[in-house]
């Protein structure tokens, strides 16, 4: 079954990068992942949709090494003991292991209002990014990464990310 997912066009973006409550440089945070290291297809795709948007104004695409899907943000460093992360890390791998890996399909964009560096319309982008000939990508997750990352430099970058298997206890 298929489900194809509808969002309206917001009227305008906004900064991605804001300093969120708790941030600060030099504090990192853990949260739970799925990076796109394994996904050459998917980040094919995004490629073809950053290159047509170089050269915007107001466009601040994020390096490869850093694209992701978020999951679930879980705390920062400083509130978190060694021993919580890693039975956070059994947890997870134990819930994890327990499931399908899940196949997504990648088949339209959707331009959501944090998804601009700097403010402003969201229009422009979103026609430039219509204008595409794109094929729809279907990839399968078959692993969420543990990953403690900053933002010190502007973006989020990770420093760790511990894999963990989805799916490996019904192989």
């Amino acid at each position: 079954m298929s489900e194809t997912i509808e969002t309206p066009l917001p009227a305008s973006v906004r900064n991605h990068w804001w300093w969120r409550p708790g941030w600060r440089e030099g504090r990192h945070f853990h949260a739970c992942h799925l990076t796109l290291d394994d996904q050459p297809q998917l980040r094919e795709l995004v490629a073809d949709y950053q290159q047509a948007l170089t050269g915007m104004t107001g466009i601040d695409l994020i390096p490869p090494q850093w694209l992701h899907l978020t999951v679930q943000g879980i705390g920062f460093t400083d509130e978190i003991s060694a021993a919580e992360l890693v039975a956070l890390d059994h947890a997870l791998a134990a819930e994890l292991g327990t499931i399908n890996p899940p196949t997504v399909e990648f088949r339209y964009l959707t331009v959501y209002p944090e998804a601009i560096y700097r403010d402003g319309e969201a229009e422009p982008i979103a026609a430039t990014l219509d204008s595409l000939d794109t094929r729809p990508v279907k990839v399968t997750f078959a692993k969420a990464d543990l990953l403690e990352f900053h933002r010190d430099r502007r973006m989020y970058e990770w420093t760790s990310a511990t894999p963990i298997p989805i799916g490996s206890l019904n192989r």
